[in-house]
């Protein structure tokens, strides 16, 4: 319950560095932090303090960029309604947001049963690892590429 909880208390956190950095730099940043800390996980294997380590590092980054993805909901929306009026974006942004927490919900699932079927098909956790390092460096290639294509509005 450790992990959750530390990833849960600096979520205010990761929304405090993306009001001062942008929330898509924040968000490529912690991807990054968790890709390193796969790595270290798979390089390491074998190593009970590589893993804890590795671990705490999702559990960190993780809760730092939930805080900066969620800030950039209101931007994107912002940007789609510019000259509209604010309520429309708002309200699209508060949907939006609804159905991302209910996807990132599912993690809660997702990530032990993906341990759960790679340790009972190949008797290690590898093959999950592999998957989540392939699936955090596909969140950096989508956060860059539309991070670069429309930079959002800085607001004071």
């Amino acid at each position: 319950f450790a992990g959750p909880l530390v990833g849960a208390l600096l979520r205010p956190l990761g929304g405090w560095l993306a009001d001062r950095h942008g929330g898509a730099s924040v968000a490529i940043a912690c991807f990054a932090a968790m890709v390193m800390a796969v790595a270290l996980m798979l390089v390491a294997a074998g190593s009970y303090a590589a893993f804890l380590g590795g671990i705490g590092l999702l559990f960190v980054a993780s809760g730092i960029s939930n805080g900066a993805v969620f800030q950039l909901f209101p931007q994107v929306f912002a940007r789609l309604h510019a000259g509209e009026g604010g309520r429309s974006a708002s309200l699209e942004a508060a949907a939006a947001l609804g159905v991302a927490s209910g996807i990132a919900a599912f993690g809660g699932f997702f990530i032990p049963k993906a341990y759960g079927t790679a340790v009972a098909t190949t008797g290690g956790t590898g093959a999950a690892l592999v998957l989540f390092l392939v699936f955090y460096l596909s969140c950096i290639v989508l956060a860059s590429w539309f991070r670069a294509r429309a930079p959002p509005p800085r607001f004071a």
